[in-house]
């Protein structure tokens, strides 16, 4: 894989780290590509825009298969979200999900609505208010 156009996450990561992570990949017009491992213990999934044989693979997937390729990106959000009360019913996570099994929907600007979600959260537990 080359590294430059690859998003590496893990399973303890925040909203905002995998914002930030997964920006390397710019938009996506299809649902990126995921190669989820183990490594030390930890859950990883490395994630990169689909190329052409990606896409050529996708069009003899049934729906079932895209929602499995896809399943350890969008879990792993949504352990990120259920980290500050988000559940797998919230529009935005929802927004995410289908983009990434799909590629229709807007997945910068949704994780980062919930990144931001995110920073709001703890800002009021830390601070109060």
């Amino acid at each position: 894989m080359n590294l430059a156009k690859v998003a590496r996450l893990t399973e303890d990561m925040n909203l905002g780290s995998i914002q930030s992570e997964m920006s390397k990949l710019g938009d996506f017009r299809s649902p990126p590509s995921q190669y989820h491992t183990m490594e030390n213990g930890v859950e990883v999934v490395y994630v990169k825009n689909s190329g052409p044989q990606d896409k050529l693979k996708r069009l003899v997937m049934s729906d079932d298969m895209k929602v499995d390729q896809a399943r350890p990106l969008f879990n792993l959000i949504l352990t990120a979200c259920e980290k500050i009360g988000v559940d797998s019913s919230d529009r935005d996570y929802q927004n995410i999900r289908e983009a990434l099994i799909t590629g229709n929907g807007d997945f910068q600007g949704q994780i980062s609505d919930l990144a931001t979600q995110e920073a709001i959260f703890w800002h009021v537990r830390k601070h109060g208010f």
